[in-house]
Protein backbone atom coordinates (compact mmCIF):
# COMPACT_ATOMS: atom_id res chain seq x y z
CA UNK A 1 0.00 0.00 0.00
CA UNK A 2 1.27 3.43 -0.64
CA UNK A 3 1.17 6.44 1.23
CA UNK A 4 -1.57 8.07 -0.05
CA UNK A 5 -3.62 5.51 -0.09
CA UNK A 6 -2.98 4.80 4.02
CA UNK A 7 -3.80 8.79 4.46
CA UNK A 8 -6.91 8.30 2.25
CA UNK A 9 -8.12 5.70 4.38
CA UNK A 10 -7.63 8.01 7.51
CA UNK A 11 -9.15 10.83 6.10
CA UNK A 12 -12.35 8.63 5.70
CA UNK A 13 -11.96 7.20 9.50
CA UNK A 14 -12.16 11.40 10.66
CA UNK A 15 -15.13 11.68 8.81
CA UNK A 16 -17.38 10.11 11.46
CA UNK A 17 -18.53 12.25 14.05
CA UNK A 18 -16.59 11.98 17.81
CA UNK A 19 -19.55 10.33 19.36
CA UNK A 20 -20.21 7.73 17.30
CA UNK A 21 -16.84 6.82 17.72
CA UNK A 22 -16.28 7.37 21.56
CA UNK A 23 -20.45 5.64 22.18
CA UNK A 24 -19.92 2.60 19.48
CA UNK A 25 -21.65 -0.83 20.89
CA UNK A 26 -23.72 1.10 23.29
CA UNK A 27 -27.45 -0.08 22.67
CA UNK A 28 -29.86 1.97 23.17
CA UNK A 29 -33.90 2.04 23.23
CA UNK A 30 -35.62 1.57 20.21
CA UNK A 31 -39.01 2.21 21.29
CA UNK A 32 -39.25 6.02 20.80
CA UNK A 33 -38.02 8.19 18.68
CA UNK A 34 -37.95 11.19 20.61
CA UNK A 35 -37.94 10.86 24.67
CA UNK A 36 -38.02 13.11 27.16
CA UNK A 37 -35.80 13.86 30.28
CA UNK A 38 -37.06 11.24 32.22
CA UNK A 39 -36.92 8.45 29.89
CA UNK A 40 -33.42 9.76 29.31
CA UNK A 41 -32.18 9.77 32.95
CA UNK A 42 -33.17 6.26 33.25
CA UNK A 43 -32.04 5.06 30.35
CA UNK A 44 -28.59 6.46 30.62
CA UNK A 45 -28.36 6.84 34.46
CA UNK A 46 -28.14 10.25 34.41
CA UNK A 47 -29.66 12.92 36.29
CA UNK A 48 -31.73 16.00 35.07
CA UNK A 49 -29.19 18.17 36.77
CA UNK A 50 -26.64 16.91 34.67
CA UNK A 51 -28.93 17.38 31.28
CA UNK A 52 -28.92 20.94 31.92
CA UNK A 53 -25.60 21.30 32.66
CA UNK A 54 -24.65 20.02 29.50
CA UNK A 55 -27.21 22.15 27.63
CA UNK A 56 -25.86 25.32 29.67
CA UNK A 57 -22.62 24.27 28.90
CA UNK A 58 -23.58 23.83 24.91
CA UNK A 59 -22.86 20.01 24.75
CA UNK A 60 -26.39 19.38 24.02
CA UNK A 61 -29.13 21.18 22.33
CA UNK A 62 -32.26 19.51 23.15
CA UNK A 63 -35.80 20.12 21.33
CA UNK A 64 -38.77 21.66 22.48
CA UNK A 65 -42.29 19.84 22.14
CA UNK A 66 -45.17 21.69 21.82
CA UNK A 67 -45.64 21.74 25.73
CA UNK A 68 -42.05 23.63 25.94
CA UNK A 69 -40.43 19.90 27.22
CA UNK A 70 -37.55 19.25 26.60
CA UNK A 71 -37.45 16.06 23.90
CA UNK A 72 -34.16 14.01 23.01
CA UNK A 73 -33.27 12.03 19.62
CA UNK A 74 -31.73 8.86 19.47
CA UNK A 75 -28.51 11.35 18.18
CA UNK A 76 -28.73 13.43 21.49
CA UNK A 77 -28.29 10.08 23.72
CA UNK A 78 -25.61 8.85 21.57
CA UNK A 79 -24.15 12.54 22.39
CA UNK A 80 -25.25 12.18 26.26
CA UNK A 81 -23.81 9.18 26.73
CA UNK A 82 -20.32 9.83 24.77
CA UNK A 83 -20.23 13.35 27.68
CA UNK A 84 -20.57 10.61 30.70
CA UNK A 85 -18.00 8.30 29.23
CA UNK A 86 -15.48 10.99 28.57
CA UNK A 87 -16.29 12.44 32.30
CA UNK A 88 -15.91 9.02 33.77
CA UNK A 89 -12.47 9.28 31.89
CA UNK A 90 -11.88 12.69 33.84
CA UNK A 91 -11.87 14.74 30.59
CA UNK A 92 -12.96 18.40 31.75
CA UNK A 93 -16.08 19.71 30.30
CA UNK A 94 -13.73 22.35 28.06
CA UNK A 95 -11.65 19.48 26.91
CA UNK A 96 -15.18 17.09 26.03
CA UNK A 97 -16.41 20.37 23.92
CA UNK A 98 -13.36 20.29 22.14
CA UNK A 99 -13.44 16.35 21.67
CA UNK A 100 -17.23 16.44 20.27
CA UNK A 101 -16.55 19.70 18.42
CA UNK A 102 -14.63 17.68 15.44
CA UNK A 103 -12.94 20.27 14.63
CA UNK A 104 -9.94 18.72 16.48
CA UNK A 105 -6.70 17.35 14.54
CA UNK A 106 -5.94 13.75 14.64
CA UNK A 107 -2.65 14.96 16.38
CA UNK A 108 -5.03 16.56 18.90
CA UNK A 109 -7.87 14.04 19.63
CA UNK A 110 -4.43 11.84 20.43
CA UNK A 111 -3.19 14.06 22.58
CA UNK A 112 -6.22 14.60 24.25
CA UNK A 113 -6.40 10.66 25.33
CA UNK A 114 -2.99 10.27 25.66
CA UNK A 115 -2.80 13.08 28.06
CA UNK A 116 -5.78 11.65 30.23
CA UNK A 117 -4.32 7.86 29.72
CA UNK A 118 -1.54 9.11 31.39
CA UNK A 119 -3.76 11.07 34.57
CA UNK A 120 -5.52 7.42 34.61
CA UNK A 121 -2.07 5.40 35.13
CA UNK A 122 -0.74 7.88 37.52
CA UNK A 123 -3.84 8.21 39.31
CA UNK A 124 -3.97 4.41 39.82
CA UNK A 125 -0.48 4.12 41.15
CA UNK A 126 -1.46 6.62 43.75
CA UNK A 127 -4.43 4.74 45.17
CA UNK A 128 -1.77 1.35 44.88
CA UNK A 129 0.59 3.42 47.19
CA UNK A 130 -2.19 4.41 49.26
CA UNK A 131 -3.67 0.77 49.68
CA UNK A 132 0.28 -0.42 50.11
CA UNK A 133 0.37 2.37 53.12
CA UNK A 134 -3.61 1.53 54.82
CA UNK A 135 -1.79 -2.20 54.54
CA UNK A 136 0.91 -0.97 56.39
CA UNK A 137 -0.92 0.71 59.15
CA UNK A 138 -3.32 -2.33 59.96
CA UNK A 139 -0.29 -4.38 60.40
CA UNK A 140 1.80 -1.84 62.10
CA UNK A 141 -1.68 -1.62 65.11
CA UNK A 142 -2.15 -5.23 64.86
CA UNK A 143 1.14 -5.56 66.30
CA UNK A 144 2.14 -2.97 68.24
CA UNK A 145 -1.46 -0.61 68.94
CA UNK A 146 -2.50 2.60 68.70
CA UNK A 147 0.29 5.12 70.14
CA UNK A 148 -0.42 9.17 69.94
CA UNK A 149 -3.04 10.47 67.75
CA UNK A 150 -5.82 8.48 66.07
CA UNK A 151 -6.59 10.95 63.57
CA UNK A 152 -2.71 11.61 62.79
CA UNK A 153 -2.58 8.08 62.17
CA UNK A 154 -5.27 8.20 59.58
CA UNK A 155 -4.07 11.17 57.75
CA UNK A 156 -0.53 10.07 57.79
CA UNK A 157 -2.11 6.96 55.99
CA UNK A 158 -4.20 9.30 53.33
CA UNK A 159 -0.24 10.98 52.58
CA UNK A 160 2.03 9.70 50.06
CA UNK A 161 5.56 11.18 48.26
CA UNK A 162 3.14 11.31 44.99
CA UNK A 163 2.26 14.76 44.81
CA UNK A 164 -1.63 14.78 43.05
CA UNK A 165 -0.83 14.62 39.39
CA UNK A 166 -1.16 18.37 37.77
CA UNK A 167 -1.94 19.08 33.82
CA UNK A 168 1.49 20.97 33.16
CA UNK A 169 3.41 17.72 34.61
CA UNK A 170 1.53 15.54 31.97
CA UNK A 171 2.47 17.88 29.22
CA UNK A 172 5.53 17.65 30.34
CA UNK A 173 5.73 13.83 29.85
CA UNK A 174 4.05 14.43 26.24
CA UNK A 175 6.73 16.61 26.06
CA UNK A 176 9.35 13.93 26.79
CA UNK A 177 7.68 11.42 25.13
CA UNK A 178 8.68 13.83 21.82
CA UNK A 179 12.39 14.12 22.98
CA UNK A 180 12.38 10.17 23.53
CA UNK A 181 11.09 9.80 19.64
CA UNK A 182 13.55 12.89 18.27
CA UNK A 183 16.38 10.97 20.05
CA UNK A 184 15.77 7.30 18.75
CA UNK A 185 15.62 8.97 15.10
CA UNK A 186 18.45 11.50 15.41
CA UNK A 187 21.20 10.16 17.44
CA UNK A 188 20.73 6.39 18.37
CA UNK A 189 20.79 5.79 14.22
CA UNK A 190 24.64 6.64 14.88
CA UNK A 191 25.30 4.30 17.92
CA UNK A 192 27.33 1.67 16.66
CA UNK A 193 25.67 -1.20 19.65
CA UNK A 194 22.25 -0.16 18.65
CA UNK A 195 23.11 -0.23 14.97
CA UNK A 196 24.82 -3.59 15.38
CA UNK A 197 21.22 -4.86 17.52
CA UNK A 198 19.22 -2.90 15.05
CA UNK A 199 20.97 -5.03 11.96
CA UNK A 200 21.32 -8.36 13.72
CA UNK A 201 17.09 -8.14 14.09
CA UNK A 202 16.95 -7.57 10.60
CA UNK A 203 19.06 -10.40 9.46
CA UNK A 204 17.12 -12.44 11.69
CA UNK A 205 13.64 -11.39 10.07
CA UNK A 206 14.97 -11.42 6.54
CA UNK A 207 16.22 -15.04 7.64
CA UNK A 208 12.27 -15.84 8.35
CA UNK A 209 10.39 -17.70 5.97
CA UNK A 210 6.60 -15.60 4.59
CA UNK A 211 3.62 -15.87 5.63
CA UNK A 212 3.93 -15.34 9.66
CA UNK A 213 2.41 -13.01 12.04
CA UNK A 214 5.33 -10.34 13.78
CA UNK A 215 4.96 -8.47 16.54
CA UNK A 216 7.38 -5.76 17.75
CA UNK A 217 7.64 -5.04 21.96
CA UNK A 218 8.78 -1.47 21.96
CA UNK A 219 8.82 -0.66 18.84
CA UNK A 220 10.05 3.02 19.13
CA UNK A 221 10.07 5.10 15.63
CA UNK A 222 10.15 1.58 13.46
CA UNK A 223 13.33 1.90 12.19
CA UNK A 224 13.71 -1.51 11.92
CA UNK A 225 11.24 -2.15 10.07
CA UNK A 226 12.39 0.63 7.46
CA UNK A 227 12.75 -0.86 4.13
CA UNK A 228 11.09 -4.43 5.31
CA UNK A 229 7.96 -3.54 3.24
CA UNK A 230 8.00 -6.07 0.75
CA UNK A 231 7.77 -8.64 2.97
CA UNK A 232 4.53 -7.48 5.07
CA UNK A 233 0.81 -7.66 3.81
CA UNK A 234 -1.41 -3.93 4.18
CA UNK A 235 -2.38 -2.60 7.48
CA UNK A 236 -5.81 -2.71 6.28
CA UNK A 237 -6.43 -6.22 6.86
CA UNK A 238 -8.77 -6.44 10.19
CA UNK A 239 -6.31 -7.74 13.40
CA UNK A 240 -8.25 -11.09 13.20
CA UNK A 241 -6.24 -11.94 10.41
CA UNK A 242 -2.97 -11.59 11.97
CA UNK A 243 -3.61 -14.39 14.04
CA UNK A 244 -1.59 -17.59 13.08
CA UNK A 245 -3.17 -20.04 10.48
CA UNK A 246 -5.85 -17.68 9.90
CA UNK A 247 -5.11 -16.56 6.79
CA UNK A 248 -7.31 -17.06 3.94
CA UNK A 249 -5.04 -18.95 0.76
CA UNK A 250 -7.24 -17.87 -1.46
CA UNK A 251 -6.58 -14.24 -0.83
CA UNK A 252 -3.17 -13.64 -3.02
CA UNK A 253 -1.29 -13.08 -0.30
CA UNK A 254 -0.67 -16.03 1.48
CA UNK A 255 3.26 -15.16 0.97
CA UNK A 256 3.47 -12.04 3.13
CA UNK A 257 3.64 -11.58 6.35
CA UNK A 258 1.81 -9.80 9.09
CA UNK A 259 3.20 -6.88 11.21
CA UNK A 260 1.51 -5.45 14.44
CA UNK A 261 4.30 -3.19 16.58
CA UNK A 262 3.47 -2.32 20.15
CA UNK A 263 4.85 0.09 22.03
CA UNK A 264 3.26 2.74 25.54
CA UNK A 265 4.31 6.17 24.31
CA UNK A 266 2.08 7.74 21.80
CA UNK A 267 4.87 9.68 20.21
CA UNK A 268 6.99 7.38 19.66
CA UNK A 269 3.68 5.13 17.65
CA UNK A 270 2.92 8.08 15.32
CA UNK A 271 6.80 8.71 14.59
CA UNK A 272 6.41 4.84 13.38
CA UNK A 273 3.97 5.62 11.42
CA UNK A 274 5.71 8.25 9.58
CA UNK A 275 8.78 5.56 8.90
CA UNK A 276 6.41 3.18 7.95
CA UNK A 277 3.07 2.48 6.19
CA UNK A 278 2.64 -1.63 6.62
CA UNK A 279 1.94 -2.79 10.41
CA UNK A 280 -0.77 -2.45 12.96
CA UNK A 281 -0.29 -0.08 15.39
CA UNK A 282 -0.74 -0.93 19.00
CA UNK A 283 -0.69 1.59 22.10
CA UNK A 284 0.11 -1.10 24.81
CA UNK A 285 2.08 -1.37 27.60
CA UNK A 286 4.05 -5.08 27.95
CA UNK A 287 3.36 -4.77 31.79
CA UNK A 288 -0.25 -4.84 31.25
CA UNK A 289 -0.31 -7.09 27.92
CA UNK A 290 -4.40 -7.35 26.04
CA UNK A 291 -4.94 -10.83 26.98
CA UNK A 292 -7.00 -11.21 24.10
CA UNK A 293 -4.52 -11.77 22.00
CA UNK A 294 -2.24 -14.30 23.62
CA UNK A 295 -0.91 -17.59 21.73
CA UNK A 296 -1.48 -14.99 18.56
CA UNK A 297 2.13 -14.65 16.92
CA UNK A 298 4.68 -16.98 15.27
CA UNK A 299 7.51 -14.35 16.08
CA UNK A 300 7.65 -11.65 19.06
CA UNK A 301 10.48 -9.58 19.05
CA UNK A 302 11.89 -7.16 21.56
CA UNK A 303 14.84 -5.01 20.44
CA UNK A 304 16.28 -2.16 23.09
CA UNK A 305 13.15 -2.60 25.39
CA UNK A 306 14.47 -4.91 28.48
CA UNK A 307 17.01 -2.10 29.53
CA UNK A 308 13.82 0.06 30.28
CA UNK A 309 11.87 -1.99 31.95
CA UNK A 310 12.89 -2.00 36.18
CA UNK A 311 13.82 -5.34 36.63
CA UNK A 312 11.66 -6.37 39.40
CA UNK A 313 9.24 -6.42 36.22
CA UNK A 314 11.83 -8.37 33.60
CA UNK A 315 10.24 -11.73 34.55
CA UNK A 316 6.79 -10.42 34.14
CA UNK A 317 7.26 -8.92 30.87
CA UNK A 318 9.52 -12.16 29.31
CA UNK A 319 6.11 -14.10 30.80
CA UNK A 320 3.64 -11.74 28.60
CA UNK A 321 6.21 -11.57 25.80
CA UNK A 322 6.04 -15.47 25.96
CA UNK A 323 2.07 -15.38 26.51
CA UNK A 324 1.84 -13.79 22.89
CA UNK A 325 3.93 -16.39 21.28
CA UNK A 326 1.74 -19.03 19.43
CA UNK A 327 2.89 -22.70 20.45
CA UNK A 328 6.01 -23.23 18.81
CA UNK A 329 6.64 -19.61 18.25
CA UNK A 330 9.65 -17.48 18.65
CA UNK A 331 10.50 -14.84 21.09
CA UNK A 332 13.39 -12.68 20.08
CA UNK A 333 15.09 -10.37 22.56
CA UNK A 334 18.43 -8.59 21.74
CA UNK A 335 19.64 -6.02 24.90
CA UNK A 336 21.74 -4.77 26.92
CA UNK A 337 23.45 -7.58 28.76
CA UNK A 338 25.58 -7.69 32.40
CA UNK A 339 26.80 -11.17 33.58
CA UNK A 340 26.16 -10.76 36.81
CA UNK A 341 24.52 -8.39 39.06
CA UNK A 342 28.32 -8.12 40.59
CA UNK A 343 29.39 -7.39 37.67
CA UNK A 344 26.77 -4.32 37.03
CA UNK A 345 27.91 -2.95 40.13
CA UNK A 346 31.69 -3.52 39.56
CA UNK A 347 31.02 -1.71 36.54
CA UNK A 348 29.49 1.41 38.20
CA UNK A 349 32.21 1.68 40.75
CA UNK A 350 35.05 1.57 38.12
CA UNK A 351 32.68 4.89 36.56
CA UNK A 352 32.48 6.82 39.57
CA UNK A 353 35.97 6.27 40.44
CA UNK A 354 37.11 7.35 37.24
CA UNK A 355 34.41 10.42 37.44
CA UNK A 356 32.70 9.44 34.28
CA UNK A 357 29.57 10.95 35.58
CA UNK A 358 27.62 11.04 32.30
CA UNK A 359 28.48 7.82 31.79
CA UNK A 360 27.42 6.55 35.08
CA UNK A 361 24.24 8.63 35.02
CA UNK A 362 23.20 6.66 32.30
CA UNK A 363 23.73 2.98 33.65
CA UNK A 364 22.21 4.08 36.87
CA UNK A 365 18.88 5.12 34.53
CA UNK A 366 19.06 1.53 32.70
CA UNK A 367 18.48 -2.39 33.72
CA UNK A 368 20.52 -3.87 31.17
CA UNK A 369 19.43 -8.08 31.53
CA UNK A 370 21.26 -10.02 34.10
CA UNK A 371 22.82 -12.87 32.31
CA UNK A 372 23.04 -15.06 35.11
CA UNK A 373 19.43 -14.49 36.28
CA UNK A 374 17.41 -14.45 33.07
CA UNK A 375 19.55 -17.98 31.53
CA UNK A 376 17.94 -19.30 35.02
CA UNK A 377 14.55 -18.09 34.16
CA UNK A 378 14.35 -19.08 30.81
CA UNK A 379 15.06 -22.56 32.65
CA UNK A 380 12.42 -22.35 35.07
CA UNK A 381 10.09 -21.64 32.33
CA UNK A 382 11.32 -24.90 30.24
CA UNK A 383 12.26 -22.81 27.37
CA UNK A 384 14.74 -23.57 24.36
CA UNK A 385 17.17 -20.82 23.77
CA UNK A 386 20.37 -20.14 21.64
CA UNK A 387 22.50 -16.81 23.15
CA UNK A 388 24.75 -15.07 20.49
CA UNK A 389 26.92 -12.05 21.63
CA UNK A 390 26.52 -9.50 18.93
CA UNK A 391 29.32 -7.19 20.40
CA UNK A 392 30.47 -6.55 23.81
CA UNK A 393 27.58 -5.68 26.27
CA UNK A 394 25.17 -6.68 23.38
CA UNK A 395 23.26 -10.44 23.44
CA UNK A 396 20.92 -12.09 21.06
CA UNK A 397 18.16 -13.95 23.12
CA UNK A 398 16.21 -16.57 20.38
CA UNK A 399 13.78 -18.63 22.90
CA UNK A 400 11.18 -21.06 21.81
CA UNK A 401 8.63 -22.51 23.92
CA UNK A 402 9.66 -26.02 24.74
CA UNK A 403 11.35 -28.62 26.80
CA UNK A 404 14.83 -26.24 28.22
CA UNK A 405 18.09 -27.09 25.89
CA UNK A 406 20.66 -24.33 26.32
CA UNK A 407 22.38 -23.70 23.00
CA UNK A 408 24.89 -20.75 24.26
CA UNK A 409 27.21 -20.06 21.45
CA UNK A 410 29.20 -17.64 23.00
CA UNK A 411 30.37 -16.76 26.93
CA UNK A 412 29.05 -13.94 28.54
CA UNK A 413 31.93 -11.72 29.62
Amino acid sequence: MNGQKVRATRKTQRGRKPEDVIAAGIQFPAALSQMNTKEVCEALNVSPKMLRLYEQKGLLKALRSDNNYRTYSPDDLVRIKSIVILRNLGFPLTDIERILSGHESEKGYLNLFYIQLSAVEDRMSELNEIKSALRDKISHILNEGISGDPSALIINSMHTQRAQTQMNALVDLWDFDEMAADYINRFLKNDVQYQAGIQKARDFIQSVKTGVSVLDIGCGTCNLWVGLDARFRSPARSFSACRRGNQDPNDGESDFSTLTVLDKSLPMLMAARENIDFGRMWCEDILEPDVTHQETFDLVISTFTMHHIDRQYQKLAIDNMLNYCASGGTLLIIDKVYASLSACETEKRMLKARDETDKLRIMSAECPILYDQFISYIQYLGCTVHVETIMDGLMLFQISKGAYHEENTATCQ
